[in-house]
C-alpha cells in the first residue's frame, strides 16, 4: 500500500509480523543487541514490522516494535521501538576509515548489558 513520502521518495510499505523467538532466531543482530535467548515468557512476545520502499526499490524507513507487559505490585506496559530511517542514496561520500585504535570491535559494545534490577531482564528470566 502506499507508504507516503520520505527522503523526496514516494514509498510503498509492507508489513508484517514474527515472534521475538524467531527473530533471534533467524537475525545474528536481533542476538547481540538482546544478549541472551528470550525467556519461555517472552518468546511468543509478537514483533511488528514495517519496511518502506521507494520506487528504486531501496529502503527508506524501517520501523519495528514489540510490547511487554510486566506485572507485579504496579503493572505497566513497555513498547520497545526501533525507527531507522535511510536517505541520501547515490550521493557521494567522503567518509574515511577511522585508525585502528579508535575501532571498537561489535562485542566490545555491550549492547544488551543491563543492570540485575533492569525490567529489561523479563525478557530472559521469565
Amino acid at each position: 500500500r502506499p507508504g507516503g513520502t520520505w527522503d523526496g521518495t514516494r514509498t510503498v510499505v509492507r508489513s508484517g509480523s514474527l515472534t521475538l523467538g524467531e527473530l533471534y532466531r533467524i537475525s545474528p543482530t536481533a542476538r547481540a543487541v538482546l544478549g541472551a535467548k528470550p525467556s519461555a515468557k517472552s518468546a511468543p512476545l509478537k514483533v511488528s514490522w514495517r519496511l518502506y520502499l521507494g520506487a528504486d526499490q531501496l529502503p527508506r524507513r524501517v520501523v519495528s516494535s514489540y510490547v511487554q507487559s510486566i506485572r507485579g505490585l504496579t503493572s505497566v506496559d513497555v513498547t520497545y521501538l526501533n525507527d531507522t530511517r535511510y536517505g541520501g542514496w547515490g550521493l557521494r561520500s567522503a567518509l574515511r576509515t577511522p585508525p585502528a585504535a579508535e575501532v571498537a570491535d561489535f562485542d566490545e559494545l555491550r549492547i544488551g548489558d543491563a543492570d540485575p534490577g533492569d525490567a529489561y531482564l523479563d525478557l530472559f528470566t521469565g
